[in-house]
């Protein structure tokens, strides 16, 4: 408050185009955020390096409270990053509910992919974050959505063991029996990886 009132611009920006909005979304400093937003500072900022904008930023974070007052202020939640990724694929990836909570009431696009033919399902399930899961496929996440070698989100729980996410998706309708690039299905990538729980799950 003190720079603003002294001539600070909350427009200032890097060489990057990253702004103090930006910081203060990165590093949670809600205050500081709103003390920026009510100055005039732009909702919408975006790094030229990345594409990466406040809102994914603050969802790569976890810092709910600083997406929510970003939502409010007008940022976009389906603005992608340069990779093709969204706030809602940041929040997936870390397993911050709240965030998803969040951008879903802000009509996030649930079944948005990025460069790579993931989606925040994709994110959600290679993370072992089952409740993000269940929360996005009844948001109407597509179970059997496959990204570029084809993978679907039970193949990628299923590579990294994680039992409770295979156990949601299964629950959700997800095809046991799909087929990747190179002939995988997700009991063979549980076998691969040694876990066990999970081929239970897929041969039940």
């Amino acid at each position: 408050r003190m720079l603003l009132a002294a001539g600070a611009s909350p427009h200032a920006a890097k060489h990057c185009g990253c702004t103090p909005a930006m910081d203060a979304a990165r590093l949670g400093m809600n205050m500081c955020l709103q003390t920026l937003l009510a100055a005039g500072a732009s909702p919408n900022p975006i790094c030229s390096n990345t594409g990466n904008t406040a809102l994914i930023m603050a969802a790569s974070g976890g810092h709910a409270g600083c997406l929510r007052r970003l939502l409010r202020a007008g940022a976009d939640a389906n603005i992608r990053a340069d990779n093709g990724q969204t706030a809602l694929f940041k929040a997936a990836a870390a397993g911050q509910q709240a965030c998803i909570d969040a951008l879903l009431a802000a009509k996030a696009d649930v079944t948005a992919q990025d460069r790579d033919g993931n989606t925040a399902l994709h994110n959600a399930a290679w993370n072992g974050h089952s409740d993000c899961v269940v929360c996005l496929l009844e948001a109407g996440a597509q179970q059997d959505a496959a990204n570029g070698q084809q993978d679907t989100p039970l193949m990628q729980a299923a590579q990294n063991g994680h039992a409770a996410c295979v156990s949601a998706l299964l629950q959700h309708g997800a095809k046991v029996d799909a087929v990747n690039d190179v002939n995988g299905t997700a009991a063979r990538l549980a076998i691969s990886g040694g876990h066990d729980q999970c081929l239970r799950a897929l041969l039940a």
